[in-house]
């Protein structure tokens, strides 16, 4: 693996901005702030990302379920974003709960919820799945689904693959 220094990380973004969205420059003032209650007036919602920044596999980051608690009790909204969509929501939420935090089920915004939200109008498309089979089909029951492994014959069977996990 390469090492890329930060700026070299930015002189690559600055070379691709061309082909970016314009964006219109507006007055900002920038504040620095240790604390996300520093800035918490400002803010009706926060998002927070979810894995290293709540928790490194099975164990929540040290202060964050006291900063989540925190915001919670100044009445601000906290969601989680994640791009776990091999996880079934449910398994999530009970993942959350386990480490700690107080997550109601809206509260946590995945790849796989956006991705089923959008598979609905092609309930008759044969799926092909390339996901951990130990984390279940749960959410996915009503698609018509063939794991994708190894033998090549699925393949060329399916309509459409979605690949919701690498672990497999």
């Amino acid at each position: 693996m390469t090492n890329i220094s930060i700026e070299d990380a930015f002189e690559a973004y600055e070379a691709a901005r061309h082909r970016l969205p314009s964006v219109a420059a507006k007055d900002r003032t920038f504040r620095r702030a240790d604390t996300l209650e520093e800035v918490a007036e400002d803010f009706d919602v926060f998002l927070l990302d979810a894995f290293g920044v709540l928790n490194i596999g099975e164990t929540a980051i040290p202060g964050t379920l006291e900063r989540v608690a925190k915001l919670k009790a100044m009445g601000k909204r906290v969601l989680v974003v994640s791009n776990a969509a091999g996880y079934p929501h449910a398994t999530l939420m009970e993942k959350y709960t386990r480490l700690g935090y107080d997550f109601a089920p809206p509260d946590i915004i995945t790849s796989r919820a956006t991705l089923l939200a959008n598979l609905n109008p092609q309930r008759d498309v044969h799926w092909g799945l390339m996901a951990t089979p130990s984390t279940g089909l749960r959410e996915l029951e009503g698609l018509n689904l063939t794991y994708l492994e190894e033998d090549n014959a699925p393949y060329d069977a399916v309509d459409g693959i979605l690949m919701i996990g690498s672990a497999a």
